[in-house]
Order: C-alpha cells, then structure tokens, then sequence
C-alpha cells in the first residue's frame, strides 16, 4: 500500500508559491526542471527518483532490461507543484517549446483533467495519485487541455489539496 503523499505536503504557507506564470496559463504553482539526477538529491531519493522514472519510460516503450537505467541526457525533467488552489487553464501546448509527447505523473491530490477540441468534442479524465498520462498526437496539439484546482468527478469533489506532477 502507498502511503498518501499529500500528507507529505507542508502548509501551503511553507512555499513560495507562484501567483502567475509568464504565459498566463498556471497559477497557484512551483516548478523547477532538473537535468542532472545527483545534486541536490540523496541516494535515497536518486534511487526513488530513478526507479519511478523507469516505470515512466518502460511504460513509453522503452526496454526493461537495463539494470543501470538513467534517463536521456538530452531531456530535461519538468517538476510542477500546484498550491491547494493552483490550476493549469485551457491551452494548446507548444511544441517547440514542450516537444511532441507528454508524460505526466500525478503525485498529491487527484485531479480532473478536461480535454476540448470544440464544444460538442470534450472529454474529461480523473487523475489519481500515482496516475500516469501521456498525451501525443492530435490529443497534444488539437484540444485544450486544463487542470482546474477543484472539479465534480462522478458527483464527488476532486481536487483542493496540493498536487506535485512529474513530466520527464
């Protein structure tokens, strides 16, 4: 059994929240990208990180058998932590800037993601803690796609608590 991450989380006063991104479509968020897997984290937490980010890219179709795994050199990790309020609004990725396939793995609070290509074609998903999305394709780069801070899910609240979200 997991334990709940997002009781991991400290008081929302306990960070350095950001208001607003530069593009307008993130608030109520921290991020950082990392490149390197040695600073600044420990040997526990490099093993962990690095064993989660194995499952990622088998689970993308990359080969199980390395036992030595370290991600690709030429990526950088996107670390993303929204704030019990922070929401990602409707936007269209790009992919000059994001590249042609996203993997997300949900940490904390779950989360209802809303896909919209128009308005007769919509779509939402659930993401649960420990969930792990990929988007590619004409699912990237034809339908918004938005995170709201609290959302209805099958007539219950999802969402209100801190979400961490890993995109290797």
């Amino acid at each position: 059994m997991h334990p709940n991450i997002s009781s991991l989380f400290l008081p929302k006063e306990c960070y350095g929240f950001h208001s607003g991104h530069f593009d307008g479509v993130i608030s109520g968020y921290r991020e950082t990208t990392v490149s390197r897997f040695d600073d600044p984290f420990d040997a526990n937490e490099r093993t962990t990180l690095l064993a989660v980010l194995k499952k990622i890219y088998v689970a993308l179709g990359a080969s199980d058998e390395s036992v030595g795994f370290e991600p690709p050199t030429h990526l950088l990790m996107h670390l993303l932590h929204l704030s019990s309020s922070g929401r990602i609004d409707p936007h269209v990725d790009n992919i000059e800037a994001s590249g042609g396939l996203l993997a997300g793995l949900s940490l904390g609070s779950e989360r209802v993601m809303h896909l919209e290509r128009s308005k007769d074609d919509a779509f939402s998903v659930l993401l649960p803690p420990g969930s792990l999305y990929i988007q590619r394709g004409t699912v990237r780069f034809d339908y918004k796609h938005s995170i709201p801070a609290e959302d209805t899910w099958q007539s219950r609240l999802a969402g209100g608590q801190q979400r961490y979200n890993i995109h290797p």
